[in-house]
């Protein structure tokens, strides 16, 4: 009561608990597998599913996973409301994304300071009495009391002498009455330290919403540190070795960051148990970004379980598509970003028309599949230069082993002449194969030649009085097996090496004739547009 609409990205630990696509709660994500809620929420043997990577309500918004199994706390009391505190098993891990990311736990027996102002996040009521339920996640931020001083305010004003607010919970309260009300419980409170977003609270109950100056209660997640570790491990122990290893290698570059630079976090060489703590408290806590930080950290560096093909190595390459064709190649930079040729766009401009498939090898898999929303053309682009697109996606990716982006250059970079690069896409592999283009995505090692050179081998093409084909935004590259660019290669990447990241120096924009030794491709140079980008 009393929020303001929550911005995209600013709290991607907020997940919405449903029965039948109905919200009726808030949680928090804490690792790939787990939402923390309360106890409370949890009604017999409804079957739940979670909705997150949104904060809209609204059924084709974010992503929803079936619930395979909740805990609630074995000292719950309904009447009193103590250990209102439940874990939530998914049926499956996810992939972090800006939209999607773990809030951090406090240590154990952390005590947050009265007066410390933190933040409440949720879909519930905006008014008591008003049934109807936000669409957009509401936010508001909360003054902190201790549990001693929030039970005496609450005591004093319904004349009550037994102990409403107990250890194991922590109050919040605002000046103009802003409060979390029914639809809220479960959410996250969430107060900054050092840069980062730690949950103090999850929403347990409170005498009245938005009414009076009295406190909302929530669960003291401190208090609970030890039995959500115990809980997950023991579950986790359940599953396999390889089940745990692949739920880690998702977060990998993020999750063993925080494991090993926690002074308290010393793997057991000698103990299973030992390394299996460590594995589940890597995973609790990964956001030491910000929230509004893209993952993966790293652009242009493949991650993926040792036991994935390796063959995969290029998982920002796309499949730009007319209908269910394959047309050109693309390359993925951001979550809803792709960098392609602009002749590519040579037909309808209606972005309705162009879909984006990624995540496969092959292109008669399924992979993901997503709506292009708007195309920008660079706006001096001509037949020859100025090659370079740009296209927004409908809706977000979420990172995976198989969908990663590539670096972009700095301005200022330019490859090296002689350097070994690699063009990469599913463009015809020999001038005199069938039009079908291959279904495998193709790889083709290159070297960067000296633009005069290029432009030396394909003077022929110079118009009357013309000096040079080739500009500054322009580079060229050839095989010396013979091997290069073809027609329907186009819009596929150039990507080159450097200190030990994937970055993407070109996009295919034409060639001569595919194959034929002394005509280098030719590729628009990413590295002079990446201000425009």
């Amino acid at each position: 009561i009393g929020g303001m609409p929550a911005p995209d990205r600013k709290w991607p630990w907020q997940v919405s608990l449903q029965i039948n696509n109905e919200h009726v709660c808030g949680g928090s994500l804490i690792a790939p597998q787990w939402v923390l809620t309360a106890a409370h929420c949890i009604f017999g043997f409804e079957e739940y599913t979670v909705r997150m990577g949104s904060t809209l309500l609204l059924p084709q918004s974010g992503m929803v996973i079936p619930v395979r199994d909740i805990v609630c706390h074995s000292f719950y009391d309904v009447r009193t409301l103590i250990n209102d505190i439940a874990l939530v098993l998914l049926a499956h891990s996810v992939n972090y994304s800006a939209f999607i990311q773990p809030v951090c736990l406090p240590e154990k027996n952390f005590e947050a300071e009265t007066g410390t102002r933190c933040w409440v996040t949720g879909w519930g009521r905006q008014m008591e009495d008003v049934k109807v339920l936000p669409e957009i996640l509401q936010e508001t931020d909360q003054i902190l009391l201790r549990h001693t001083l929030c039970n005496k305010k609450l005591q004093a004003h319904l004349g009550y002498r037994r102990t409403l607010v107990r250890k194991g919970m922590i109050c919040g309260y605002h000046e103009d009455l802003k409060s979390p009300c029914k639809g809220d419980s479960g959410g996250p409170l969430v107060c900054e330290f050092n840069d980062t977003w730690v949950q103090v609270g999850i929403v347990s109950w409170g005498i009245a919403c938005g009414r009076s100056e009295l406190p909302i209660v929530y669960t003291e997640v401190s208090m609970y540190k030890d039995w959500i570790i115990d809980h997950i491990i023991k579950v986790s122990s359940c599953a396999s070795a390889g089940f745990l290893i692949l739920s880690l290698s998702l977060v990998l570059p993020l999750g063993l960051l925080v494991a090993l630079k926690s002074p308290s976090l010393q793997p057991c060489a000698s103990s299973p148990g030992g390394i299996l703590v460590l594995v589940i408290l890597s995973l609790l806590c990964v956001a030491t970004v910000s929230p509004w930080h893209t993952v993966p950290e790293a652009c242009g560096q493949p991650w993926w379980p040792k036991n994935l093909d390796l063959s995969r190595h290029w998982p920002w390459e796309v499949s730009l598509r007319v209908g269910n064709e394959h047309v050109c190649g693309g390359a993925l930079i951001d979550l809803k970003w792709v960098v392609t040729a602009a002749h590519c766009i040579q037909g309808s401009k209606d972005p309705l028309s162009y879909s984006v498939k990624m995540g496969v090898q092959s292109l008669l898999e399924n992979g993901t599949e997503r709506q292009v929303a708007r195309i920008t053309i660079h706006e001096d682009f001509t037949n020859l230069s100025q090659d370079l697109a740009l296209l927004k996606l409908r809706d977000s990716v979420s990172w995976s082993p198989l969908i990663q982006p590539v670096c972009l250059p700095n301005p200022k970079l330019k490859p090296s002449f002689g350097s070994l690069c690699w063009m990469i896409g599913w463009g015809k592999v020999d001038i005199h194969a069938n039009p079908q283009s291959p279904y495998s995505l193709q790889e083709v090692a290159v070297k960067i030649i000296n633009n005069d050179i290029c432009n030396q081998q394909y003077k022929f093409l110079f118009l009357t009085n013309q000096k040079k084909l080739l500009g500054n935004d322009m580079i060229c590259a050839t095989s010396h097996l013979g091997m290069d660019t073809c027609q329907s290669n186009s819009g596929n990447s150039l990507v080159c090496q450097m200190d030990n990241s994937w970055i993407q120096m070109g996009v295919v924009t034409w060639s001569f004739s595919c194959n034929r030794r002394h005509f280098p491709a030719v590729y628009t140079s990413t590295s002079y547009f990446t201000n425009w980008m």
